[in-house]
């Protein structure tokens, strides 16, 4: 039962990456200032540090919710360093996993793949932990596309 729930929280935290990333591509093809193809091209300038080995990860501990402002945007990518990303950490008062709060075993890392046209971007998320003498992972992939012509 240990496994399975584990699992299934490892299951939810990638899909929250998958969700997020999702997101932040909407945000810049639909509000972006000039067009929604310059839109499209900042976003994956702004994942281009997921391209490299070791992913990226990004950090929305300090998002203020109650910020119109399109506060998505305002959460960069970050590279992960050659060691991996970090552990994510869980806040026991917020319920949430982020990295502020105790260590949770679950590292998580964004990656991604240019797609077969400029169009489209392949990306994966995928999330580890130990569990006695095992080492376990679990990664979902989702192709995103520049949806508005």
């Amino acid at each position: 039962t240990g496994y399975a729930k584990k699992k299934i929280l490892a299951g939810y935290l990638a899909q929250e990456a998958v969700e997020f990333t999702r997101n932040k591509r909407d945000t810049y093809v639909i509000y972006h200032a000039t067009s929604a193809t310059a839109g499209w091209n900042e976003f994956k300038t702004n994942l281009a540090s997921c391209e490299l080995a070791p992913g990226c990860y990004y950090n929305a501990d300090n998002l203020n919710f109650t910020d119109n402002s399109q506060p998505v945007l305002d959460i960069a990518f970050q590279a992960c360093p050659s060691g991996g990303c970090p552990e994510l950490r869980y806040d026991p008062t917020s319920g949430q996993y982020g990295y502020t709060g105790q260590l949770s075993g679950f590292v998580r890392k964004i990656r991604y793949v240019a797609g077969a046209n400029p169009n489209e971007v392949k990306i994966f998320s995928t999330v580890s932990w130990k569990q006695g003498s095992g080492n376990y992972d679990i990664e979902l992939s989702e192709l995103l596309f520049n949806w508005v012509e």
